[in-house]
This record gives C-alpha cells, structure tokens and sequence, in this order.
C-alpha cells in the first residue's frame, strides 16, 4: 500500500490533521505519547505512531538509533512506549492518523522530549547486608 501524505487544505472535509501533540509523562525507560482525536475521528482507520531515537551526547558520541512506526488502533489517542527507551536519549515522535485507500493526514512540527537520566540506587545493598546479617541470614 502506498501512503500519500496530503496538505490541511486538499484535505476533504472531516480529513483534519492532527494537532496538539503532547508527552504528558516520561520517565528512564517509558514514555507516553497523547493527542486528541481530530475532528471527523469516524472516518480514521487507525493512528501512525512514527519516532525516531537520537542518542545524547557530544559531537562524536551522538548518532540517530533508528526509526520506527506503530500502528494504534482509532479508538485509542495515547500511547506508553516501553521498547526500545533507554535513559538519557532523545526520542521525536509524530503521529498520523489513517482514513484508510492511502490517505494519511498530516500532523504538527515533529515533538521531541528526552528520558530522565537513570538513577542508581547505592544504598540497597547495603541495606540487604544490614538486614540479612541483623536476622542472621
């Protein structure tokens, strides 16, 4: 199938683009992506969930990851990514929806947000150590 990505103002009516992207949470290893369903919601197949993975870093220590799409069902305007986050990268997503016969809207400015750093926790061992000699395990 081939996908033509269509301009707001060729698009028939109830076709509307989506707007208001957002990444309402994001932690080391998730990140949740919603938008509101377009006006004309009906006639959208499902979402196209695409995101690209950019490393941070220094000049030489950056490097794009990959790509991906993900197909999302119409009735769900949200979605938790959980493969493939790691903490401390970057990742920039866009979302289309798809109303089916190759029509896939356009979206806004591709949304980019970044993962916390990853926390170590040093004190759980220690406190294992104290509990297991403390019960003299």
């Amino acid at each position: 199938m081939c996908l033509c990505i269509i301009p707001t103002s060729l698009c028939p009516t109830g076709y509307i683009p989506l707007t208001n992207l957002t990444v309402p949470v994001t932690t080391s290893y998730s990140i949740t992506v919603s938008w509101p369903a377009p006006p004309g919601a009906t006639f959208v197949e499902n979402y196209i969930l695409e995101y690209i993975i950019g490393q941070i870093g220094g000049r030489r220590k950056r490097r794009q990851a990959g790509s991906f799409n993900i197909t999302i069902p119409a009735t769900q305007t949200s979605y938790t990514l959980r493969d493939n986050v790691q903490p401390f990268t970057r990742y920039t997503f866009q979302v289309f929806a798809n109303f089916g016969d190759g029509v896939v809207s356009l979206t806004v400015a591709p949304f980019t947000v970044q993962t916390e750093e990853a926390r170590t926790l040093l004190h759980s061992s220690v406190l294992l150590y104290y509990l297991c000699h403390l019960l003299d395990l």
